[in-house]
């Protein structure tokens, strides 16, 4: 992946000056942070200029990294997530053929970039994950694919029609979500994830029945004094 940061204000630079090489770059991507008020003017610009070089390139497009600049515990529109953030791209012809975004770190109670439950933006990231605009990394999707195709750890290359009828299962289960989940499970979900600091890891014991799938975050333990 090659994501520069703010690449709106520094697009010669980014893309032609410090540019690697089509033949190094499988994932074209942008890191982008800024005030609440400028947010969503400054990561439109950046995703409209990123997306036409990633799609003439024929390479994937991505949000590396973003997020208010000193994080989302100040913010109290309730429809940030949506409104500011999803909409903003799936709004857009270019950039909603974006494939990825993350967030930075929840560094403690006082400091995060994904509400914790109580914070007034807390109910529209809820919304956010149960939108059939998104799916999140510790998906039950995610994990089968991963599985099949070998995207994590270790993996086995099914047979066109194994591959076939799992991607079939995957497409038909896009109503939230998590395969089978109904929105009350997801959004318990969804406000149980936010509250913790540590995002997904991938189990690497060798273990071939837990190989490339996803676990839960763990809890954040504050440091001792």
């Amino acid at each position: 992946i090659y994501a520069p940061s703010k690449p709106s204000d520094t697009f010669i630079e980014s893309f032609d000056t410090w540019w690697p090489g089509d033949d190094k770059v499988d994932i074209i991507g942008w890191d982008r942070y800024s005030k609440e008020t400028l947010y969503p003017t400054n990561v439109l610009s950046d995703c409209q200029n990123v997306s036409t070089l990633a799609l003439n390139k024929g390479k994937v497009l991505a949000l590396g990294e973003t997020g208010i600049a000193d994080g989302i515990q100040g913010v109290t529109n309730s429809t940030w997530w949506m409104h500011d953030f999803v909409n903003i791209f799936m709004n857009d012809p270019l950039c909603s053929k974006m494939s990825y975004a993350l967030t930075f770190a929840n560094e403690s109670p006082d400091r995060y970039w994904v509400p914790l439950k109580g914070n007034p933006t807390h109910p529209s990231f809820v919304e956010f994950y149960q939108s059939d605009k998104s799916i999140f990394a510790g998906d039950d999707r995610w994990t089968t694919l991963m599985h099949l195709y070998g995207f994590g750890p270790q993996g086995n290359v099914p047979d066109d029609d194994v591959a076939a009828a799992a991607a079939d299962d995957a497409a038909d289960d896009f109503n939230g979500p998590g395969m089978g989940q109904d929105d009350d499970a997801g959004a318990a979900e969804a406000a149980a994830n936010a509250d913790d600091f540590n995002g997904p890891s991938m189990v690497t014991d060798g273990d071939d029945q837990l190989a490339g799938k996803a676990i839960p975050p763990s809890a954040f333990n504050p440091p001792s004094p």
